[in-house]
């Protein structure tokens, strides 16, 4: 599938947004790509993405668009495959864009990079997490929003070992189900280690298959570990990877847990940065032994990336002008992009050179005076003044190390109710 324009695709994908307005010729526009999961194990996190992008996209052209012209976001999706996110983003570079959203999974974002390192295209991830882009001295910069694997890893063991309330030992036995891919393995070996270190033995490690495997498959994961929990004093799990594979996952322990006679008020489960998702607690609710329709996902504990409260509320209330849809980090954090590279774009005062747009990205989360997302036309006026600011997103104040990965501050939320409520707050530098 080529590159299609969005009025095309996003109405497939998004049918429960409202209609944005535009007014410009396609001759007048400034093309910026978004190369993200519409189909797949990503989707949910794709589309997301795909929702926070129109928003800002709408708001550039209303106050417009950059260098006098509307952009316009032309959309392809990468059906979750890393070898076809390589070939789309290629094809955009051949269609002269030079600023793109995307990859939403590792593999995505790790296909993707040679491409960036070759001075063609700039990429900005609201969702990868991998440490294995912009990884040499001297590489360019791959920008990403969301908390390294590596950050994953070692916040989920501190969660394990202190619990929400630093009060430890949280988890006397821990287990861990993880998919096979690029994320939840580096995560794991993060976890394992930071776990170990502390004198402790994992009771158990699954590895189940990252696409989507028959019932049965994750009845036997899940009696697996249930059957290790058996007689254990606070026994934990940790389940890593994507919304798809999670859920089933979850609604089979749920099963197994009930068929042993295993108490889950003493089980606490705890989840990657994936799982903070709406659909996550939705789609773990068709479960043969929960009459009372509460979702397998109930009371699991999660660390992830935590936006600004006050800032990424604000953000809500814009997103859902649009969409009925709560919005994820990852929504915020593809809202950032999209206005970034704007931005980048008016102050390089070029939409064709890859370089020059890096430059400016980096200059615009660095130095200056702070300016926040909610006065888009303040910023771009900042700009066109040729004075310095530094963006204050919907997801986050960016600050980029030299390899484009940024530093979020992180949470521990748990599932109450089927909301994702925040219990602990840790600043990038507590998580070690």
């Amino acid at each position: 599938m080529g590159a299609l324009v969005v009025s095309s695709i996003f109405s497939g994908h998004c049918a429960s947004s409202k209609k944005f307005e535009t007014t410009a010729t396609p001759v007048d526009k400034i093309t910026l790509g978004v190369v993200v999961s519409l189909t797949g194990s990503f989707a949910g996190i794709g589309n997301d993405e795909l929702r926070g992008a129109k928003v800002a996209e709408q708001q550039i052209n209303a106050i417009g668009g950059v260098l006098g012209r509307p952009i316009e976001l032309r959309i392809v999706d990468d059906a979750s495959s890393g070898s076809i996110a390589a070939s789309k983003l290629d094809e955009l570079i051949g269609q002269g864009v030079v600023g793109v959203l995307g990859g939403t999974s590792n593999e995505a974002a790790i296909a993707m990079d040679p491409l960036v390192q070759a001075d063609e295209v700039v990429v900005f991830s609201a969702s990868a997490t991998t440490t294995s882009v912009a990884s040499r001295v001297g590489s360019k910069p791959f920008f990403r929003a969301s908390p390294s694997d590596a950050q994953q890893g070692k916040g989920l063991a501190k969660l394990g070992f202190f619990g929400p309330n630093e009060v430890p030992p949280f988890c006397r036995s821990l287990s861990i189900v993880v998919a096979d891919d690029a994320y939840g393995q580096t995560v794991v070996n993060e976890l394992s280690a930071k776990w170990r270190s502390r004198g402790s033995a994992l009771a158990d490690t699954i590895t189940m298959s990252s696409k989507l495997e028959a019932p049965t498959a994750y009845s036997d994961y899940a009696n697996r570990i249930v059957q290790g929990m058996v007689g254990k004093d606070a026994p934990c799990q940790v389940v890593i990877g994507s919304v798809e594979v999670g859920s089933r996952y979850m609604i089979a322990f749920r099963d197994a847990a009930t068929q042993k006679g295993l108490d889950l008020t003493k089980v606490q489960t705890l989840a990657s940065d994936s799982l903070r998702q709406d659909s996550f607690v939705t789609r773990s609710l068709a479960s043969p032994s929960n009459p009372r329709k509460e979702s397998a996902a109930e009371g699991t504990f999660l660390f992830a990336a935590s936006p600004d409260a006050t800032n990424f509320e604000r953000f809500r209330v814009l997103y859902q002008a649009h969409f009925p849809e709560i919005p994820s980090f990852t929504a915020a954090a593809a809202y950032d992009a999209i206005v970034l590279m704007a931005l980048a774009i008016e102050q390089a005062q070029t939409a064709s050179d890859p370089v020059a747009l890096r430059t400016a990205i980096l200059e615009l989360t660095s130095i200056g005076d702070l300016k926040t997302f909610e006065d888009i036309k303040g910023l771009f006026a900042t700009v066109r003044r040729g004075e310095r600011l530094a963006y204050l997103g919907a997801s986050q104040q960016l600050l980029f190390r030299p390899d484009g990965s940024a530093s979020p501050d992180y949470a521990v939320y748990q599932i109450v109710n089927g909301a994702f409520v925040p219990k602990r707050v840790y600043k990038a530098g507590e998580v070690e």
